[in-house]
């Protein structure tokens, strides 16, 4: 349990606008808690941080891009040098191709091209986040992570059993489930993804992996909380395939 005097630190993903803002809106108005919202725009973080320390909130701005590597790093190492530590990860910043809130208003990005990309940002780009945050969030005497999805990543759209059964398999292992992600990729540009019973979007399959509510993922959409208790309890089995820091 940490001190209600405790200074306390948050990362809010996406914080810029929409859910992410508010997230950092309702985290930034907590006593002794400072939040950091880790936006790809700067213009729109700065715009964001601005409009929240206007409401009294405690926030502070980190430039973070899903797809950069270098920026997570960097973000890490500001956390680390800043604070020493993290509290509370919340993973939100995601991607949608052709939301019809957008038509007209961008070019259509073909099916089998979204599918890449999406998996890339949506997936690994929260894997690679998570894996970053885990030394800072050890450090911290009660460390949160939360995952945003959405319902649309419901088992309901893998149209197959086969899939199904490999998605909610008990012994699934993290570089199992990036595995499938790989594979759903590569049968989207192969055009043969519907005949095997993946969902009919390509943004679809990285939702589950982020929604924590669904009970079929206790291993992989908490994965930020599956490895700090085999961390902390010394039971961590990289030759079960959990090379979560790899």
């Amino acid at each position: 349990m940490c001190s209600s005097l405790e200074q306390r630190v948050a990362l809010v993903t996406g914080a810029n606008k929409g859910i992410g803002r508010e997230i950092a809106r309702k985290l930034g108005a907590e006593p002794n808690l400072r939040t950091v919202l880790a936006c790809r725009s700067e213009r729109l973080g700065t715009a964001a941080a601005e409009e929240l320390r206007a409401c009294g909130c405690d926030v502070s701005l980190q430039r973070l891009i899903l797809t950069d590597t270098e920026s997570i790093a960097g973000a890490a190492r500001h956390l680390r040098d800043e604070y020493g530590k993290l509290d509370i990860l919340v993973n939100n910043a995601a991607i949608c191709f052709n939301d019809p809130t957008l038509y007209g208003k961008v070019a259509h990005t073909p099916f089998e091209q979204q599918a890449g990309i999406s998996v890339r940002t949506n997936f690994f780009g929260t894997l690679e986040v998570t894996r970053a945050m885990l030394p800072l969030l050890r450090a911290s005497s009660s460390p949160r992570v939360v995952n945003v999805a959405s319902a649309a990543g419901r088992l309901s759209i893998l149209r197959s059993q086969d899939l199904v059964d490999a998605f909610t398999a008990p012994a699934l292992s993290v570089p199992q489930l990036e595995q499938l992600m790989r594979e759903f990729v590569e049968d989207v540009e192969a055009g043969v993804h519907a005949e095997k019973g993946a969902p009919l979007h390509p943004g679809m399959l990285p939702r589950p992996a982020r929604l924590h509510h669904t009970p079929a993922w206790p291993r992989c959409c908490r994965l930020g909380q599956h490895m700090l208790r085999h961390e902390q309890a010394g039971t961590h089995r990289a030759d079960q395939g959990e090379a979560f820091g790899a």
